[in-house]
């Protein structure tokens, strides 16, 4: 091979390289997109009353809904979840006061059409979420951790675990794993604790004190820790807190104060992987709502007051 031959072979060798690395850099780039979901409620019918909600997407800059349908409801602690795989939003009817009739479960499409699928039994439901891995929609129920198998317009629920502690509001997902964490307690003891699919038990991942309270439990995906808000007692006041699954470790970021707290009755959170922030909706002296933005550093980057109570947050 003469010396033109090889510098030639040298410059296509080079082109093609060139070619195949601009290529992959482009190819690489992906675009996170995502949209939250939640229904409104009337500030004016928060207590015992079952009132008409608007369900739709949230713009988090303002606070607005752009409702796509509507439902009848009450106002309390709860999650709704968004099932990636029908694309369709579900969240179960709620009774202030823990009423003894089975809730039916709603699900709502992307057009906005509700169905209300409904069990038998007594049982009170709480808290669903899609688990994306195992392709299922999870929930609590009489305090145990339970699946849900939905047969056209009924429902039924396998229980797959009991808390090692007494559950205090919080199930989330690990959707790079499948794995589900619970917030429980006793007294002033917290635990966080980790359910592994397949498995018959819990598991604490880790325990703190003074809090009456751990709401709002989340999981990001993005640096595979736990997010949430800490009640504190007997001191006053609200963390944001930070807990790492794997070493049990709490830190504190940021202490909230109303309207940046929440009520514990009255509030839902959720974490949007594509802004990487934590939102936070509650109410502030019972007259208007409040949609909170945090960085995962704890800082407040926005606050909205709404008319209406944002509830059951959830991002697809």
């Amino acid at each position: 091979m003469n010396r033109m031959t090889q510098n030639f072979l040298v410059v296509c060798l080079f082109a093609l390289c060139i070619a195949s690395s601009c290529k992959k850099t482009t190819g690489s780039k992906t675009t996170c997109t995502s949209t939250l979901y939640g229904y409104t409620v009337s500030m004016s019918a928060m207590y015992d009353t079952i009132s008409t909600c608007s369900f739709g997407s949230i713009n988090p800059a303002s606070g607005l809904l752009s409702a796509i349908g509507s439902f009848a409801s009450s106002v309390y602690t709860n999650q709704g979840a968004y099932n990636t795989s029908d694309n369709c939003y579900y969240v179960f009817k709620t009774y202030m006061g823990y009423s003894d009739s089975p809730s039916p479960l709603y699900k709502i499409s992307s057009s906005g059409s509700i169905t209300a699928i409904t069990t038998t039994g007594t049982s009170v439901f709480t808290s669903p979420v899609f688990n994306r891995v195992t392709n299922k929609l999870y929930c609590i129920t009489g305090g145990k951790l339970a699946q849900i198998t939905i047969s056209g317009s009924t429902f039924t629920t396998s229980v797959l675990a009991t808390p090692v502690h007494h559950f205090m509001g919080s199930l989330t997902v690990d959707n790079n794993t499948g794995d589900m964490y619970i917030s429980s307690g006793d007294t002033v003891t917290y635990y966080i604790e980790k359910y592994t699919s397949g498995s018959s038990s819990t598991s604490v991942v880790a325990t703190g004190t003074g809090a009456w309270d751990i709401l709002g439990l989340r999981y990001n995906k993005n640096d595979n820790m736990l997010y949430a808000i800490r009640e504190n007692y007997p001191a006053s006041g609200d963390d944001f807190i930070k807990i790492d699954p794997a070493t049990g470790t709490v830190t504190v970021l940021t202490s909230l104060s109303l309207p940046s707290g929440i009520d514990r009755e009255f509030y839902s959170t959720c974490i949007d992987p594509c802004t990487n922030h934590y939102y936070i909706s509650s109410v502030a002296n019972m007259s208007h709502g409040i949609l909170k933005e945090l960085s995962m550093t704890g800082t407040v980057l926005a606050t909205d007051s709404t008319a209406t109570f944002i509830q059951s947050l959830d991002i697809n």
